[in-house]
């Protein structure tokens, strides 16, 4: 994977944790 994929799944990743909490 390269570093922009990895930015972007983490961005997501943490965008749909956040609403959760």
């Amino acid at each position: 994977l390269s570093r922009s994929v990895k930015w972007f799944i983490t961005c997501a990743l943490v965008g749909l944790m956040v609403p959760a909490v």
